[in-house]
């Protein structure tokens, strides 16, 4: 399929994909940039598409998988801020707003051991489970679970050391 093709066929689909990732990501500029995402896919994988009504349900499905997995990373993220429980102070101008807290701990994530930063990325920030990342890894189970563990640990010694932690 070449390009004037590509644009009589699939083109058409690209307000229903906006239309559908709009609607489960709430945010029109994520729903666009998803969307394009989605068209890139499209293309990459043209020649598999053949009757147009493989194409629209092709575009549907491809759309709501990648919004989901839009959701689910920005879920994770915001559970991986909450993990880090901030000193609080008193005065508003001394609290960290979420992007600072994020940066903040990426930066003791990119100081860990190689190993250690990947099974913290891979668990806390991507959201894979550890079968998955072990899968991935070619690593047991045991040793990622370990690993995420000794990676959070040095984490909270860090901000600890940077009074910015709060202990309970």
């Amino acid at each position: 399929m070449n390009q004037e093709e590509f644009n009589v066929r699939v083109y058409p689909f690209y307000n229903m994909s906006l239309c559908v990732a709009t609607a489960i990501l709430k945010d029109e500029e994520e729903a666009k940039n998803t969307v394009q995402d989605v068209f890139e896919t499209l293309w990459i994988e043209r020649d598999k598409l053949q009757e147009p009504k493989q194409i629209c349900s092709y575009v549907y499905s491809t759309t709501q998988r990648k919004s989901f997995n839009k959701l689910k990373k920005a879920k994770y993220t915001l559970r991986f801020l909450d993990q880090f429980r901030f000193a609080q102070d008193n005065n508003v101008e001394n609290q960290f707003e979420p992007s600072e807290r994020y940066l903040m701990i990426m930066k003791v994530v990119s100081e860990l051991p190689p190993t250690l930063a990947q099974f913290f990325r891979l668990r806390c920030i991507e959201g894979y489970d550890y079968k998955e990342i072990a899968e991935m890894l070619g690593k047991n189970v045991v040793t990622v679970r370990m690993g995420h563990s000794r990676a959070r640990h040095l984490i909270i010694e860090e901000l600890k050391k940077l009074n910015i932690y709060e202990n309970n």
